[in-house]
């Protein structure tokens, strides 16, 4: 009997556990709550929701994708990298998985990586728009115009309505000089693809480079008009940066103020906001918290 009274507490707790693993939710279970946050847009609650499940069920590669899609998501591109290997390891190994991967290299200003490790994985996909778009932007951010351009040209010979190829394509001649004839196909690009902001994204690149400031801080305000919850993060925080730096320059400084307002309660903490908070209040006259906002700029990023 006493042997009994001492076995109590250990059978109440076995069957405490047992209760507790039948209420955990299953692998699958967790895997469609989490492409229900995905699809809303919710991407960080979808984030704990698959390492929850990936704590229980590692190898399991569908969640390591969806996990790597997510954090691109959010701009964690070093995760999102982490999570593309091994999703690519337990064998989600297509064109668009590789894509995916070699973008979130690029992202990190990685393109030589994304040019050894990706690129031969892609060999013999030729016909593939998405494919030779993203060939372009490996070659275009190695500097290698010509190589991009004939990756781009493919694109938009396959697809005359291919927003990358076309996109590609005017970044390289108004690297080239040849201003109208990227125009000319930014216009096409958004006739053809009229929602997506990545179009205006380029024009207000191009503009800005050209120190036509008032036209380029129009561009970013169509591009942001454009952009919707499942825009990626990081494009959406650069294009909030880029719209503020072209009405700094362009003295539209009010408007500056209040989009540095709105960067800040967005994107809470970001030493770009520091920087941009010096550029203004310099652009302004205001020679001490310029130097206080850049000095608090340097701090954050010592070690850069």
């Amino acid at each position: 009997m006493t042997k009994f009274r001492k076995r109590i507490p250990q059978l109440a707790l076995a069957l405490c556990f047992i209760l507790l693993s039948a209420c955990q939710p299953t692998p699958e279970e967790r895997l469609n709550k989490a492409e229900e946050y995905i699809a809303s847009a919710n991407y960080r609650t979808a984030v704990i929701e698959l390492q929850n499940l990936l704590q229980a069920a590692p190898d399991n590669a569908q969640a390591r994708l969806l996990l790597a899609q997510t954090s691109y998501q959010l701009g964690d591109f070093s995760q999102a990298t982490s999570q593309f290997e091994r999703a690519i390891g337990l064998g989600e190994s297509d064109a668009s998985t590789w894509i995916a991967f070699g973008r979130a290299l690029l992202s990190q200003g990685k393109a030589a990586d994304a040019f050894e490790r990706v690129a031969p994985n892609l060999d013999g996909m030729i016909d593939n728009v998405a494919v030779l778009e993203f060939l372009g932007d490996v070659q275009y951010s190695l500097n290698n115009l010509d190589g991009a351009e004939g990756y781009y040209s493919q694109a938009v010979a396959i697809s005359q309505t291919s927003v990358g190829g076309l996109i590609g394509q005017a970044m390289v001649k108004a690297n080239r000089g040849d201003r109208a004839e990227a125009e000319r196909l930014l216009d096409i690009a958004a006739q053809h693809n009229p929602d997506a902001s990545s179009v205006w994204l380029a024009r207000g690149q191009i503009l800005q480079a050209d120190r036509n400031f008032v036209e380029a801080a129009s561009a970013y305000d169509k591009a942001l008009s454009l952009q919707t919850d499942h825009t990626p993060l990081a494009e959406m925080f650069s294009s909030r940066v880029s719209r503020i730096s072209a009405l700094i320059d362009s003295r539209q400084l009010d408007t500056a103020e209040a989009s540095l307002v709105e960067l800040r309660t967005r994107f809470p903490d970001h030493p770009v906001s520091d920087f941009l908070q010096g550029r203004l209040a310099f652009a302004e006259g205001d020679y001490d918290n310029a130097q206080m906002a850049l000095q608090d700029y340097l701090s954050k990023n010592a070690g850069c």
